[in-house]
């Protein structure tokens, strides 16, 4: 992609991100972020991992991937994606996990969840959403949970991909947050 493309992405991206995350109280945060305490501590392990192979983010362009996609890493794990992968994607848990600690990183702190656990969380939402339509049953709280974590990662996805700079996701989630922070 031709430089100036990728900085329309990723100004669009940050622009998005803004959006989103600037209305968000400090109590609406902090209601959620309890929320996900019991997500973990009521769910057992097997519950959440099963719904997480429901959790994908939905593709917005043809220029998004298809299926599994982790962008920044070269192996792939091989799992039955039983979403639609035309349809949908997974941005892989780095993703997943930039976009738990970008609103709870306390959380994230006070619990030692690696980038698997935070990204099974994330993905977990997304999936229980998706099987409570695929059953035709609306969940609103659940639907809402899941379209702000789908909308949040796929920007943070776009970021990560078209800001031409590595140190974002290989040094980790410090140097993206100060990154994202100085720009929204």
């Amino acid at each position: 992609m031709p430089p100036k493309m990728a900085a329309v992405q990723v100004g669009q991206a940050i622009a998005e991100m803004r959006r989103i995350l600037l209305p968000m109280s400090t109590a609406v945060r902090d209601h959620i972020g309890k929320f996900l305490k019991v997500w973990m501590s009521d769910l057992s392990y097997s519950m959440r991992k099963g719904l997480s192979h429901y959790g994908a983010i939905r593709r917005r362009s043809a220029s998004d991937p298809v299926g599994r996609h982790e962008i920044f890493t070269i192996t792939t794990h091989d799992r039955d994606f039983i979403l639609d992968e035309k349809l949908y994607f997974d941005p892989g848990n780095l993703v997943y996990s930039f976009v738990f600690r970008l609103l709870w990183n306390d959380i994230w702190q006070q619990c030692g969840w690696n980038q698997e656990t935070m990204g099974d969380i994330i993905e977990s939402i997304l999936g229980f959403h998706y099987l409570n339509v695929l059953h035709g049953r609306e969940c609103v709280p659940a639907k809402a949970l899941s379209n702000f974590f789908e909308d949040l990662s796929y920007n943070v996805w776009r970021v990560l991909l078209y800001s031409g700079d590595e140190s974002l996701w290989r040094t980790g989630f410090p140097a993206f947050h100060d990154w994202v922070r100085v720009r929204i």
